[in-house]
């Protein structure tokens, strides 16, 4: 007899469970969030202080990779990996190029961004 009370407990609960994650569902409480477009224009500056924008992508395959020049470990490691990926493609390398795009602008200024790109581990051509 308590087994049948509990099953019917628990029957009720699931169906007010059910019912309630339908109310909320249709009021968007369980909407995913909104975004924006993705792509489109950017502005940014190179590591020699011209404007670039989203033409320097067009004509090449490009890797974008995202980083700052004070990062410890994954940035140099994948720049360093990134270059050795291009030795290793031969004449096809200038096919490719790199795009570092800094998630630290303030620190990364123009300079920053040379001397760091100019370090024989990283890519030749990379843009900054």
């Amino acid at each position: 007899m308590k087994s049948l009370r509990w099953i019917v407990a628990a029957g009720c609960l699931g169906l007010v469970l059910a019912i309630g994650a339908m109310f909320a569902m249709k009021s968007g409480v369980f909407a995913p969030p909104a975004r924006g477009p993705v792509g489109g224009a950017f502005h940014l500056t190179d590591q020699s202080g011209r404007a670039v924008d989203e033409r320097v992508l067009n004509g090449k395959w490009s890797l974008v990779f995202f980083g700052f020049t004070y990062c410890p470990e994954a940035c140099p490691t994948t720049l360093a990996l990134l270059g050795r990926t291009l030795d290793q493609m031969g004449p096809n390398a200038a096919k490719l190029q790199v795009v570092f795009i800094s998630l630290d602008p303030e620190r990364d200024t123009p300079a920053a961004l040379k001397a760091y790109l100019a370090s024989p581990a990283y890519p030749r051509g990379s843009v900054g």
